[in-house]
C-alpha cells in the first residue's frame, strides 16, 4: 500500500513538472529575439535524398530571411550525416542556399552532429575558431528551449532565438509535448560531466 502511495505521488510530481516545462517550452516557441549578430546558427533536419525536408526548407528560409535583413555575418548549418544516408544536412542546406544566391565563403557547416548537443559543440568550435561570440539559433519553436539552454551550458557568449513556425497545427501540437519529456531527458545528461566535453 505504501509503494503504491509512493508512486502516485511520484508520478503526480512528474507529471507537474512535465507541464510547467511543457508552458516554458511555449513561451520559448514564442520569443523572437532581433539581434544583431555574429552568426545565425541553423540546426539541421533531416534531407531527402540531396533537398532539404519541409521542415529543413522552413528552418533555411527562415535563416536566409534573417540574413537578408541583415542580422548575422555568417550562416553555419549544422547536421551531420544520419545512419543510411551518405551526405550530411548541412551540406545539403548550403547547396540550398547557395542556389538562393547566398556566397558559400559566408556559408559555415558542421557535419559531425547527430543531435543538437553535438551540432552546439562543433558550433562552439567553429565560433572560437573565427574569434566569434554572439548567434541567433534558428529553428522550429518548440526546440528552442532546449537549444538555448544547451548553448548556454556549452558557455557561448552570446545566445539569442529566432525561432520557425512549422505550417502544420498538429505537427507543433505532437512535438511540443514531445519537447516536455526530451528536455527532462536532457537535464538528467548534465549529471554525467563527459557528455559536456
Amino acid at each position: 500500500m505504501k509503494f503504491i502511495k509512493a508512486l502516485i505521488i511520484a508520478l503526480t510530481v512528474l507529471f507537474v513538472v512535465w507541464g510547467l516545462i511543457v508552458i516554458n517550452v511555449i513561451r520559448h516557441s514564442k520569443i523572437d529575439e532581433k539581434h544583431k549578430v555574429d552568426a545565425i546558427v541553423v540546426m539541421g533536419a533531416s534531407q531527402w535524398n540531396g533537398r532539404p525536408s519541409p521542415a529543413f526548407k522552413e528552418r533555411l528560409d527562415h535563416a536566409l530571411l534573417k540574413y537578408n535583413e541583415g542580422l548575422g555575418e555568417y550562416l553555419i548549418i549544422t547536421g551531420g550525416i544520419a545512419e543510411g544516408e551518405s551526405i550530411s544536412e548541412s551540406s545539403v542546406g548550403r547547396e540550398y542556399l547557395g542556389n538562393k544566391g547566398v556566397s558559400n565563403e559566408v556559408i559555415l557547416i558542421e557535419e559531425s552532429g547527430l543531435n543538437s548537443l553535438q551540432s552546439l559543440k562543433e558550433v562552439r568550435r567553429i565560433l572560437q575558431q573565427r574569434d566569434l561570440n554572439a548567434i541567433l539559433l534558428v529553428s522550429h519553436g518548440y526546440h528552442m528551449m532546449r537549444i538555448k539552454h544547451i548553448a548556454n551550458d556549452l558557455n557561448i557568449e552570446k545566445v539569442y532565438s529566432s525561432p520557425v513556425a512549422s505550417r502544420k497545427k498538429e505537427n507543433r501540437i505532437k512535438y511540443i509535448l514531445r519537447e516536455g519529456v526530451v528536455f527532462i531527458a536532457y537535464y538528467l545528461s548534465k549529471i554525467n560531466p563527459s557528455n559536456w566535453n
